[in-house]
Protein backbone atom coordinates (compact mmCIF):
# COMPACT_ATOMS: atom_id res chain seq x y z
CA UNK A 1 0.00 0.00 0.00
CA UNK A 2 1.32 3.37 -0.60
CA UNK A 3 1.48 6.48 1.31
CA UNK A 4 -1.50 7.93 -0.75
CA UNK A 5 -4.22 5.15 -0.62
CA UNK A 6 -3.18 4.85 3.43
CA UNK A 7 -3.60 8.80 3.91
CA UNK A 8 -7.71 8.11 2.37
CA UNK A 9 -7.93 4.94 4.50
CA UNK A 10 -6.78 7.12 7.56
CA UNK A 11 -9.19 10.00 6.64
CA UNK A 12 -12.49 7.66 6.20
CA UNK A 13 -11.58 5.85 9.28
CA UNK A 14 -11.08 8.98 11.00
CA UNK A 15 -14.57 10.32 9.61
CA UNK A 16 -16.41 6.71 10.26
CA UNK A 17 -15.04 6.62 13.92
CA UNK A 18 -16.59 10.50 14.72
CA UNK A 19 -19.56 9.36 12.56
CA UNK A 20 -20.03 6.50 14.59
CA UNK A 21 -19.66 8.43 17.57
CA UNK A 22 -22.27 11.12 16.58
CA UNK A 23 -24.89 9.25 14.98
CA UNK A 24 -28.21 8.96 16.89
CA UNK A 25 -29.29 5.74 14.55
CA UNK A 26 -27.57 2.52 16.19
CA UNK A 27 -27.32 0.41 13.16
CA UNK A 28 -26.07 3.00 11.04
CA UNK A 29 -23.49 4.00 13.95
CA UNK A 30 -22.34 0.41 14.51
CA UNK A 31 -21.28 -0.05 10.79
CA UNK A 32 -19.62 2.99 10.48
CA UNK A 33 -17.74 1.75 13.64
CA UNK A 34 -17.26 -1.82 12.56
CA UNK A 35 -16.07 -0.13 9.33
CA UNK A 36 -13.79 1.74 10.92
CA UNK A 37 -12.18 -0.91 12.94
CA UNK A 38 -11.62 -2.77 10.20
CA UNK A 39 -9.49 -0.13 8.33
CA UNK A 40 -7.48 0.78 11.07
CA UNK A 41 -6.40 -3.10 11.64
CA UNK A 42 -6.06 -2.87 7.48
CA UNK A 43 -3.70 0.30 8.23
CA UNK A 44 -1.90 -1.93 11.06
CA UNK A 45 -1.42 -4.71 8.91
CA UNK A 46 0.01 -2.68 5.73
CA UNK A 47 1.66 -0.35 7.80
CA UNK A 48 3.11 -1.92 10.93
CA UNK A 49 4.61 0.95 12.44
CA UNK A 50 1.09 2.59 12.70
CA UNK A 51 0.22 -0.11 14.94
CA UNK A 52 1.02 1.13 18.00
CA UNK A 53 -0.46 4.82 17.47
CA UNK A 54 -4.03 2.64 16.86
CA UNK A 55 -3.93 0.04 19.09
CA UNK A 56 -2.89 3.09 21.51
CA UNK A 57 -5.08 5.25 21.00
CA UNK A 58 -7.93 3.13 21.04
CA UNK A 59 -6.50 1.99 24.34
CA UNK A 60 -6.63 5.23 25.81
CA UNK A 61 -10.35 5.97 24.94
CA UNK A 62 -10.88 2.34 26.88
CA UNK A 63 -8.76 3.74 30.09
CA UNK A 64 -10.14 7.08 29.77
CA UNK A 65 -13.96 5.71 30.55
CA UNK A 66 -15.02 7.35 27.37
CA UNK A 67 -17.12 4.50 25.57
CA UNK A 68 -20.32 5.39 26.11
CA UNK A 69 -22.00 3.90 23.04
CA UNK A 70 -21.49 -0.04 21.39
CA UNK A 71 -20.56 1.87 18.60
CA UNK A 72 -17.61 2.95 20.44
CA UNK A 73 -16.97 -0.40 22.00
CA UNK A 74 -16.81 -2.07 18.72
CA UNK A 75 -14.34 -0.07 17.18
CA UNK A 76 -12.28 0.23 20.18
CA UNK A 77 -12.23 -3.95 20.70
CA UNK A 78 -11.85 -3.81 17.07
CA UNK A 79 -8.67 -1.83 16.92
CA UNK A 80 -7.18 -2.93 20.06
CA UNK A 81 -6.47 -5.74 18.26
CA UNK A 82 -3.84 -4.23 16.31
CA UNK A 83 -1.80 -4.14 19.90
CA UNK A 84 -0.47 -7.88 18.67
CA UNK A 85 1.74 -5.87 16.13
CA UNK A 86 3.89 -4.02 18.52
CA UNK A 87 5.40 -0.38 18.94
CA UNK A 88 5.48 1.66 21.79
CA UNK A 89 1.97 1.03 22.56
CA UNK A 90 1.84 2.16 26.50
CA UNK A 91 2.88 5.81 25.16
CA UNK A 92 0.07 6.81 22.61
CA UNK A 93 -2.11 4.95 25.28
CA UNK A 94 -0.92 7.06 28.41
CA UNK A 95 -1.53 10.54 25.65
CA UNK A 96 -4.68 9.24 24.21
CA UNK A 97 -6.29 8.86 27.70
CA UNK A 98 -5.06 12.19 28.69
CA UNK A 99 -6.43 13.96 25.71
CA UNK A 100 -9.54 12.50 26.35
CA UNK A 101 -9.81 13.37 30.08
CA UNK A 102 -8.63 16.53 28.94
CA UNK A 103 -11.30 16.98 26.35
CA UNK A 104 -8.12 18.45 24.25
CA UNK A 105 -6.49 17.05 21.78
CA UNK A 106 -2.89 18.38 21.56
CA UNK A 107 -0.56 15.63 23.46
CA UNK A 108 -1.56 12.37 21.08
CA UNK A 109 -0.68 14.16 17.77
CA UNK A 110 2.61 15.57 19.56
CA UNK A 111 3.45 12.25 20.52
CA UNK A 112 2.90 11.09 16.94
CA UNK A 113 4.56 14.03 15.91
CA UNK A 114 7.49 12.73 17.65
CA UNK A 115 7.56 9.37 17.13
CA UNK A 116 7.40 9.22 13.19
CA UNK A 117 10.83 11.81 13.37
CA UNK A 118 12.42 9.28 15.97
CA UNK A 119 11.42 6.65 13.37
CA UNK A 120 12.31 8.75 10.43
CA UNK A 121 9.16 8.50 8.60
CA UNK A 122 7.45 11.24 8.50
CA UNK A 123 4.40 9.10 6.68
CA UNK A 124 3.55 8.24 10.01
CA UNK A 125 2.72 11.75 11.21
CA UNK A 126 0.79 12.32 8.00
CA UNK A 127 -1.45 9.12 8.13
CA UNK A 128 -2.17 10.14 11.54
CA UNK A 129 -2.91 13.87 11.14
CA UNK A 130 -5.18 12.67 7.82
CA UNK A 131 -7.08 10.59 10.23
CA UNK A 132 -6.95 12.67 13.20
CA UNK A 133 -8.32 16.04 10.64
CA UNK A 134 -11.20 13.66 9.01
CA UNK A 135 -12.33 12.94 12.60
CA UNK A 136 -12.20 16.74 13.97
CA UNK A 137 -13.81 17.92 10.65
CA UNK A 138 -16.92 15.18 11.12
CA UNK A 139 -17.26 16.75 14.63
CA UNK A 140 -17.52 19.91 13.40
CA UNK A 141 -20.27 19.03 11.02
CA UNK A 142 -22.22 17.14 13.39
CA UNK A 143 -22.36 20.13 15.78
CA UNK A 144 -23.19 22.54 12.41
CA UNK A 145 -25.85 20.24 11.73
CA UNK A 146 -27.16 20.15 15.32
CA UNK A 147 -27.64 23.99 15.34
CA UNK A 148 -29.78 24.01 12.32
CA UNK A 149 -32.82 24.54 12.60
CA UNK A 150 -35.78 22.89 10.11
CA UNK A 151 -38.55 25.30 9.98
Amino acid sequence: MDWIEALSFAFLAGALTKYSDVEKNCIASLVAAFLAGIIHVYLSVTHPYLSAVIAGTSIGVLIAGKVDKLSHAVNAVISSLTVVLGGPVHIFSLFSSIDELTKTRPFLPLAVIIYSLMEKNIVIAGIFLAWDSAYRFMGILAENSSKVRVS
